[in-house]
């Protein structure tokens, strides 16, 4: 989906096909994702918001608990791009409420590494720092070196937001 977008668009758009041929409603809600990624990433929001929308009325209809919790991060990262950051927030915080019940690690890095950057955006850096190292400490649990990079480069740009250029 992002080195090759447009290929990524047609095979998702085969398998959401083939999905409903099939009755293969996961299958389907995770093409519909992909569809949901490629737009938002051409800031055509709206149809992403479908596509989305779909994917998750597909996953309370499975009451897939980790997958709605993965359903409300895309909503909260389509609202993050699109500006509404309070919106954002909110999403990020039903998918970390689920995360967590289900004690899903995965789900709890990338929710903790989210709502950091949804609150660098907001102006709440001491917020977005506890958020930063939760998500480092889920990721080392992980033992996932790319998303240990990752952490670690978020607060590092929060620490330079605040000038604390030592640090």
């Amino acid at each position: 989906i992002y080195t090759q977008p447009d290929s990524a668009l047609f095979f998702a758009k085969q398998a959401v096909q083939t999905a409903e041929q099939s009755d293969f409603n996961k299958g389907k809600a995770l093409s519909l994702d992909i569809i949901g990624i490629y737009h938002q990433n051409r800031s055509d929001f709206e149809e992403a918001e479908f596509c989305y929308s779909q994917s998750l009325q597909l996953r309370i209809e499975l009451n897939d608990q980790k997958l709605i919790a993965k359903s409300y991060n895309n909503f909260g990262v389509l609202n993050r791009r699109k500006g509404d950051f309070n919106k954002a927030k909110e999403y990020f915080l039903k998918s970390f409420e689920i995360s967590k019940a289900e004690n899903d690690t995965t789900a709890l890095s990338m929710v903790y590494n989210n709502l950091g950057l949804v609150n660098e955006n907001l102006g709440n850096y001491d917020e977005a720092l506890n958020y930063h190292f939760l998500s480092l400490k889920e990721r080392e649990k992980l033992g996932e070196q790319l998303q240990i990079a990752s952490s670690l480069n978020n607060i590092g740009n929060v620490y330079i937001a605040l000038n604390k250029y030592e640090k």
